[in-house]
């Protein structure tokens, strides 16, 4: 399901390219960016949606300003070129354009229109998620086959003694259920790898935000702001879980309902009853458990700006003898978690049960 990797030279051969350019692209998100393509002749395309410019030239067309250049011969090894002679030597060349970025001096008097950082970048791996999609289309139907086997059993062959009937059936559930296992793997395996790479290239756009970040609009507290940065590792268990793909499922639900009809005519509608009442209640429940999530978010900054600032300051609490405020304030601090944790695990296991 997923596309051939990029030639690993070739990749590498980019990277030290860029290394030299002021591109403001880590190492590994740009590497991880390429690792999928599959083809070269997408790399201009993959490389713009990474802010750089690039294009695939004949050797003629190369001049002194666009060096170095990364180079493919005809049998499509990769190379890099500092001087006119090895590039007009190749088959083709790859060449970079100047990197130019926004003047930001009127920022603050214009509002610039953003994208955004998180969804764009989403976006770019839609493949990964088109294809999770449609595994779970596959996965969806061939868990009928359980159901659809249980009835016939019941239904036509115990009362006919039909055996050899029973062990065809058995095989070809068997070998449906074989075909699910293989799709819920391949389902994860895209996943994962999706997530990888976005969680490379968002760690590196979120570390960047970071040291752009004007001097005047730092955090006041270094340690609760690196714990706010810390709390984005749980983007990847985000967009590599099953949470995003569990929309696909949706419409397979109304197929059940169909099933259930066909099958115990006016009793789907003990089920459909169920499904909005559940709905409804997790709807309400997220209104409280959002406001909680947010209050336990920065009361888990306070702690840890507490713990790391009494780290970096230790000598002047011992000196002062304020072990015991800080030892107050990281108590406090706990103590709230803790009970706005317990209240939203009440208000999950509400709807759970």
């Amino acid at each position: 399901m997923t596309a051939p990797a990029l030639d690993p030279a070739l990749v590498e051969a980019v990277a030290t390219c860029l290394a030299g350019r002021d591109t403001g692209i880590g190492d590994a998100a740009l590497r991880a960016a390429l690792g999928g393509i599959g083809d070269a002749e997408r790399l201009p395309i993959a490389l713009a949606d990474l802010g750089v410019e690039a294009q695939w030239l004949r050797p003629r067309q190369v001049d002194g300003d666009m060096l170095p250049v990364v180079t493919l011969d005809n049998a499509d090894f990769a190379g890099i070129a500092d001087d006119l002679d090895t590039a007009r030597s190749a088959a083709r060349c790859l060449a970079f354009g100047t990197v130019l970025r926004s003047d930001m001096r009127a920022a603050d008097l214009v509002q610039r229109a953003d994208k955004g950082w998180f969804w764009p970048t989403l976006w770019q791996y839609r493949r990964y998620y088109f294809e999770a999609a449609a595994l779970s289309a596959v996965i969806n139907v061939l868990s009928l086959a359980g159901i659809i086997f249980m009835m016939t059993v019941y239904d036509r062959i115990l009362p006919n003694l039909a055996f050899v009937t029973l062990w065809s059936l058995l095989a070809g559930v068997g070998v449906a259920l074989l075909f699910e296992f293989v799709s819920r793997t391949v389902r994860g395996h895209a996943l994962d790898s999706a997530g990888k790479k976005i969680d490379l290239i968002l760690g590196d756009a979120v570390f960047s935000r970071v040291l752009a970040t004007r001097l005047e609009n730092r955090a006041q507290s270094s340690g609760a702001f690196a714990n706010i940065i810390k709390e984005f590792e749980s983007v990847r268990s985000f967009v590599s879980s099953a949470t995003l793909v569990a929309i696909a499922d949706l419409p397979f639900a109304l197929l059940f309902l169909l099933v259930a009809a066909l099958i115990g005519g006016p009793l789907v509608f003990v089920p459909v009853i169920a499904l909005i009442l559940v709905a409804g209640l997790s709807l309400l429940v997220q209104i409280p458990m959002a406001r909680l999530a947010n209050e336990n978010l920065r009361e888990a900054a306070v702690r840890h700006g507490t713990v790391i600032e009494s780290l970096e300051g230790i000598e002047t609490l011992k000196a002062l003898r304020a072990e015991g405020r800080m030892r107050r304030l990281h108590e406090h601090s706990s103590g709230l978690i803790a009970e706005r944790a317990a209240r939203s695990q009440s208000w999950s296991n509400l709807v759970l049960n």
